[in-house]
């Protein structure tokens, strides 16, 4: 079972490639995919799918593109290769549920089946650029919300009147960032809530300098590591996700999104790289 150490080896030692020459790569490896395992989308205004096949040969898709091309780490300019064993152990072996949050406000997040009936998890979005007091504000109106499970942070693009610029001020903004959703949620009546941490900065250090149990995050905490499109990684993200996996905080991918137009091509191009 391949892990994140396994992960930060291979982006140092994985085979050198030029990033052009990864972009092309990839669109070539993506456009071959989609013909292969016949990812169409309709292009009638549905933003459904009908085709109950189409789930299981776009996994393939995903899983066949990991194993030939794998990831590639922009910081060193290398691909991180995964054999298709290592692939599959870790779609089968992902956990299907998690509790977060503490005491009574914790709730549990649960993968909803294909066909299930299972109400659907809720995490209010903020990730906007409100300032301090004005996203306070919205963090505690959201919480109100007793459906939400979970809460993401603002971003705001100014702390007390100083751009958010330097490894010093994200480190700064992101202490009062999280302090101020932490009392969002107090002022909610629901301190045990679970927060979602979305990085000020991708420096290792300014992603750690949010842990703190009582005014940041803690270990029934989150944060959101995003994949690049393109399926690239930065090796800082890397090191932020192991040391929150030795704390004991959830991480999430927001990324798994292709650019649609961009190197993975159309819709289904776009399909299979989320996939990945």
């Amino acid at each position: 079972m391949v892990n994140l150490l396994d992960v930060a080896d291979r982006l140092l030692s994985g085979p050198k490639v030029p990033s052009d020459q990864w972009d092309m790569g990839l669109f070539r490896e993506i456009s071959r995919l989609v013909k292969k395992y016949e990812i169409r989308y309709p292009g009638d205004g549905s933003h459904f799918n009908f085709d109950e096949k189409m789930p299981k040969r776009l996994l393939e898709a995903g899983i066949e593109f990991l194993v030939n091309r794998g990831v590639y780490c922009v910081t060193t300019n290398r691909v991180i290769q995964f054999s298709e064993q290592e692939v599959r152990d870790a779609c089968w072996t992902a956990p299907r549920e998690l509790v977060v949050g503490e005491g009574r406000d914790a709730r549990l997040l649960k993968q909803r089946q294909e066909d299930g009936k299972d109400p659907l998890n809720l995490m209010p979005g903020l990730n906007s650029p409100f300032d301090e007091d004005l996203g306070l504000l919205v963090v505690k109106n959201e919480a109100l919300n007793q459906a939400a499970d979970y809460i993401g942070v603002f971003n705001p693009r100014q702390v007390e009147g100083r751009e958010i610029y330097g490894v010093a001020m994200e480190i700064y903004a992101t202490k009062r960032v999280v302090a101020a959703q932490r009392e969002g949620v107090r002022r909610a009546g629901r301190p045990g809530m679970a927060i979602s941490y979305y990085p000020l900065g991708t420096r290792p250090e300014v992603v750690i300098s949010a842990v703190d149990p009582y005014n940041g995050l803690r270990r029934t905490d989150g944060l959101q590591l995003t994949v690049m499109p393109d399926v690239k990684i930065e090796q800082s993200l890397v090191s932020a996700a192991v040391f929150y996996e030795e704390y004991g905080s959830f991480r999430m991918n927001t990324g798994g999104r292709g650019l649609i137009g961009g190197f993975c091509g159309g819709v289904e191009g776009a399909a299979v790289e989320g996939v990945a």
